[in-house]
């Protein structure tokens, strides 16, 4: 599936509608569903894809790679959750796993869509009453979707350790030393002890963590900052501007350069808090 990145999401929820929205492949300790609007998207996780048309729809739990392509036109409707934040679903979450991630068209309500938009419409309003509502309408939403996956007990009871390990990486990527050594010593157990719980939880070792952090905490710097392109690398922890455009090109299949040009172009809809 290529190179994936580590998103560290801050915010509990991110929500949004989309036209023709391609993404690289990531995770992160949020769930993340995507239901098609209009036209086809096809999502690839780990050694499987999914074919997705109008109407249907893909959920992807905390620590699942994913990345989505699209097929021509279409919109989406994307929500990224901080489990802590679904606290009616939150057992659920961290401790089972989908059979299959995959809810095709007709399997949930009539109404699923205008429960989408309708919760979209609310994530933007400042009005207390409204934030209620918007709450609620997120539990539907939710569980309207749960109710139709079938799961399996996930026995991974190290969540908030990894969590932990994964934070401490992101606040230290700057620091070009870091490695498997430094870590285990900064949390007082054996390098072996964190390569078995990251690689359980992730299916990735700490180098290649460490990348993606790296790599994904650069996007942001150059979609969010007007740094310099070298500044950004060295702040992200590359030893070098040529090691750093080299693992960007690898992993993204652009430069950083390229990637800036492409953001003035991306409109900025999310919902975030």
């Amino acid at each position: 599936m290529g190179e994936a990145i580590y998103l560290n999401e801050k915010s509990n929820i991110r929500i949004s509608i989309n036209d023709n929205v391609t993404f690289y492949a990531h995770f992160h300790k949020h769930i993340e569903l995507i239901h098609v609007l209009e036209g086809n998207y096809t999502v690839y996780s780990k050694d499987n894809c999914y074919h997705l048309s109008k109407g249907d729809t893909y959920i992807s739990f905390p620590y699942m790679e994913h990345r989505y392509q699209r097929e021509g036109r279409n919109k989406i409707f994307i929500a990224i959750l901080s489990v802590d934040y679904l606290t009616d679903y939150s057992e659920l979450l961290l401790y089972y796993r989908p059979r299959s991630p995959l809810i095709r068209c007709g399997e949930l309500p009539d109404y699923f869509e205008k429960l989408l938009v309708r919760t979209d419409e609310l994530a933007t309003s400042e009005n207390n009453i409204d934030r209620r509502v918007f709450d609620g309408y997120l539990s539907v939403v939710i569980g309207e979707v749960l109710q139709k996956l079938d799961f399996v007990e996930y026995k991974c009871e190290l969540s908030a350790t990894v969590e932990n390990i994964l934070t401490y990486c992101y606040r230290n990527s700057g620091n070009p030393e870091l490695n498997l050594a430094s870590v285990a010593e900064s949390f007082g157990v054996s390098e072996t002890y964190i390569s078995q719980v990251l690689k359980k939880a992730t299916g990735h070792g700490l180098p290649y963590i460490l990348k993606s952090l790296r790599l994904g905490k650069s996007r942001g710097l150059l979609y969010g900052t007007t740094k310099g392109i070298a500044d950004i690398a060295f702040e992200c922890g590359f030893s070098n501007l040529r090691t750093y455009n080299r693992a960007f090109l690898d992993a993204f299949g652009y430069t950083p350069s390229d990637f800036r040009k492409r953001c003035r172009d991306i409109p900025n809809r999310e919902k975030n808090f």
